[in-house]
């Protein structure tokens, strides 16, 4: 959609300056504004620009310069494995993000991820389908449960199998008091993900023999089943250690903008954070104080 008027003149408006995103109209940023800038001779990717229209034509109020705040799990490299794949961002992949890090999975019905465990704090939020977690605490207590759609668990990686392929079979042997033969054909290096069948009801998958405890600690939240607050322009349910005990270092906001809607502004003095767009699109303006200060 080619604007009416000449775009290098100074009466130009921009449709990427609407409050209400206007990627739909598949509109092509120009790198100009109020008499500054030029065309672009190339080379050119516009999905890109179009999906990045204030990288190309920046707002009047960005200033100085601010290190990368934005990262797309689609320029992620994919691990794909038998039973699905994952893509991970890092600090590899997002210098600025120190404290977090994340990754985007997809399992097949009836894969497994690979049992693990990891002195850091996660959460596996599930975006589609239901997913059985099994979890052991500390203490030797046994946690089975089951989340989906809008519902998260929380862990605290190094991977079983990976452990197990570099311990003798004799040492297993003799830590788990069980005839060598039984290890005769785990699995000689990690797995990741694998593929599976499908579990049982909770009912029969319980642990019921003599010797296993409960867990005392829930490991999983349905968070959409949370009362919402509900504002002018969305609504917003929040998850931390109020509701959801066990995670003590990583809390969460679901947040739903109506179009043309603002979240409040605000800053985080010690604590990284992450806004991951489940649907639609933002504009996200990040300021670094000494006059540093950039929309992404």
């Amino acid at each position: 959609m080619a604007p009416k008027e000449d775009p290098f003149t100074a009466r130009h408006r921009d449709p990427n300056d609407n409050a209400v995103d206007s990627v739909k109209e598949r509109l092509n940023p120009i790198p100009y504004r109020n008499g500054k800038g030029s065309t672009v001779l190339g080379p050119r990717n516009i999905e890109r620009e179009r999906q990045n229209p204030d990288m190309l034509r920046p707002p009047s109020t960005d200033h100085g310069t601010l290190p990368n705040m934005k990262w797309s799990f689609a320029d992620s490299h994919t691990r794909i494995e038998e039973g699905g794949w994952a893509r991970q961002t890092t600090v590899r992949e997002l210098p600025t993000s120190i404290e977090l890090a994340g990754v985007n999975m997809r399992l097949d019905e009836g894969a497994i991820r690979e049992l693990h465990w990891h002195k850091e704090a996660e959460w596996a939020y599930v975006l589609e389908g239901k997913v059985r977690v099994t979890a052991l605490d500390t203490e030797g207590g046994n946690f089975i449960g089951e989340v989906e759609k809008g519902d998260l668990c929380e862990d605290s990686t190094f991977l079983l199998s990976d452990f197990m392929a570099h311990i003798p079979k004799s040492v297993l042997a003799k830590n788990f008091r069980v005839a060598p033969e039984i290890f005769a054909t785990i699995p000689t290096k990690e797995k990741y993900i694998f593929a599976g069948s499908l579990p049982g009801s909770m009912e029969e998958e319980t642990p019921d023999k003599p010797g296993i405890k409960p867990s005392r600690h829930r490991f999983t939240h349905k968070m959409l089943a949370q009362e919402p607050v509900k504002t002018s322009a969305g609504e917003v349910r929040i998850t931390d250690t109020s509701n959801f005990p066990l995670s003590t270092t990583v809390s969460a906001a679901h947040v739903t903008i109506a179009p043309g809607g603002i979240r409040e502004m605000h800053w985080h003095p010690n604590a990284d954070e992450w806004s991951f767009f489940i649907r639609g699109r933002a504009r996200i303006t990040v300021f670094a104080s000494f006059e540093h200060g950039a929309d992404v």
